[in-house]
């Protein structure tokens, strides 16, 4: 019921039910006990959506890519003097899953966890994009923008201007897995006025990925046999 409403907020009963193919009754009593813990709201149209008691819920989740990359991010973040994000793939999305903010300057570049943006669109997803086992690749990228793909894989980190905020540059690099596909990537994001000074900022950058992409090997290799990582 919540991922659903999570894909389509704003439905009514009736519509609930037939998405997730059970009884009229049943989905009344899903969503009493949802309503009564804040979980789902009911609006006076009679349409229902996601309940404020998730994002409480959500402030204690933390990524693991987030919990073995929180140290180095905040050490590339100083270093640099640059805004440094670690993403994660979800779908056809990316999602911002750590921030830290290097530049104490009047001008920087906030990015808030929880940010989602196309994985075709802004370095931190391209990086993704480039190293995925992603089954719908052709259909997120045109035939003629592969090529970029093909670019971030022979120099190791892809580069955008703009794509994502106007007038806002991004560096970023994979995160692999043992076996070469992308897990997620560390960006560096500032405003285009600072472009040429990111730029030396790369061997840090490649650097940052490799030690969390390590970190997070080692907490997966360490996992009792059975136990899933998130």
């Amino acid at each position: 019921m919540l991922l659903e409403l999570e894909a389509h907020d704003g439905q009514t009963m009736s519509e609930l039910a037939d998405k997730i193919d059970v009884g009229r009754s049943v989905v009344h009593r899903i969503i009493a006990t949802l309503r009564v813990h804040a979980a789902v709201t009911r609006d006076p149209r009679g349409r229902y959506w996601l309940g404020p008691m998730l994002v409480l819920l959500a402030r204690g989740l933390q990524h693991e890519l987030a919990t073995v990359g929180d140290g180095a991010l905040a050490e590339l973040a100083e270093l640099c003097q640059e805004t440094a994000i670690i993403s994660v793939p979800e779908g056809d999305q990316s999602v911002v899953v750590a921030c830290a903010l290097g530049h104490t300057g009047a001008l920087r570049v906030e990015h808030e966890v929880g940010f989602r943006q196309p994985l075709s669109r802004g370095a931190s997803s391209l990086a993704i994009l480039a190293y995925q086992r992603h089954p719908a690749i052709s259909r997120l990228l045109q035939p003629e923008d592969l090529g970029v793909l093909e670019e971030i894989r022979a120099q190791g980190y892809a580069q955008t201007t703009g794509q994502i905020r106007s007038h806002m540059v991004a560096l970023a690099a994979p995160i692999l897995d043992e076996d070469g596909w992308a897990i997620g990537s560390v960006a560096l994001i500032a405003p285009e006025t600072r472009a040429e000074l990111l730029e030396s900022s790369k061997a840090s950058l490649l650097s940052t990925a490799r030690v969390i992409a390590d970190g997070y090997a080692q907490r997966k290799n360490a996992q009792p046999e059975g136990r899933s990582s998130k």
